[in-house]
């Protein structure tokens, strides 16, 4: 499992709609966890659901999400599930948190959902951390996001 860190660069961290737009349609193969979330949207729907529970949601439906209001996502995780697990199943485990999380800094330590094929961190408005079991999602946003480093060596220079 690889990991990357995207800290420069970006109009705002996390931007949810950039982040699935790198990856393009590989988005729609998953529902997502979106979980120990901080988030302001405007549109009163948006505020209603996202008003501190967890959500879950198809992928269809978080891209009409997005498209009724890009909102920034402060402190998060979204987690990319396989369309053939339930909600139910889901929500058997522990639900991911990036706040005060440091564990997901450690490119070694697994994702926190273990259905979860991706994690989407938003890090305190200052960073997007992003996993995936498949390297070359890694990759693929590394090359379309230039200033992206391994967590590695966001480690290495951070320790420097």
């Amino acid at each position: 499992m690889l990991g990357i860190v995207i800290n420069k660069g970006e109009n705002y961290y996390t931007d949810i709609k950039d982040i699935l737009n790198t990856i393009g349609d590989l988005y729609k193969k998953y529902k997502w966890l979106i979980s120990g979330y901080e988030c302001y949207p405007q549109d009163e729907k948006l505020a209603k659901l996202f008003s501190g529970k967890a959500v879950f949601i198809s992928s269809v439906d978080l891209k009409n999400v997005l498209d009724i209001e890009n909102f920034q996502l402060i402190w998060g995780v979204l987690s990319a599930i396989p369309q053939n697990i339930s909600k139910e199943e889901v929500m058997k485990y522990k639900l991911p948190y990036a706040e005060s999380n440091n564990e997901i800094w450690d490119e070694s330590y697994p994702m926190q959902h273990p259905l979860a094929d991706i994690e989407i961190i938003g890090w305190d408005s200052s960073a997007t951390v992003i996993k995936s079991k498949d390297d070359s999602i890694i990759r693929m946003v590394k090359a379309k996001k230039g200033q992206a480093i391994s967590l590695n060596e966001y480690n290495s220079s951070s320790n420097a």
